[in-house]
């Protein structure tokens, strides 16, 4: 889900990543991928998580933000 979405923003925007910070196209297709993704058992599907929750996980992929933390949370999986 989160190579889908820096894969469309390379695409879509390809070194002029900014414009995606403002594209309401962009955040709706980041909305839409993250509610058809796969979840933990704690949150079964996307309108489980909290709405305060689910406006941050769209932001941070808005972002670019949302691979950098997946990438944080496997290097720290790795040291362990």
């Amino acid at each position: 889900m989160i190579y889908t979405i820096e894969a469309t923003r390379e695409t879509w925007y390809g070194q002029d990543e900014q414009e995606s910070l403002t594209d309401s196209v962009f955040s709706q297709f980041v909305t839409d991928t993250l509610a058809n993704a796969t979840w933990t058992k704690d949150y079964r599907k996307w309108t489980d998580i909290p709405l305060d929750q689910r406006q941050q996980l769209i932001d941070a992929g808005v972002r670019g933000e949302l691979a950098d933390l997946a990438e944080l949370h496997m290097e720290i999986l790795k040291e362990r």
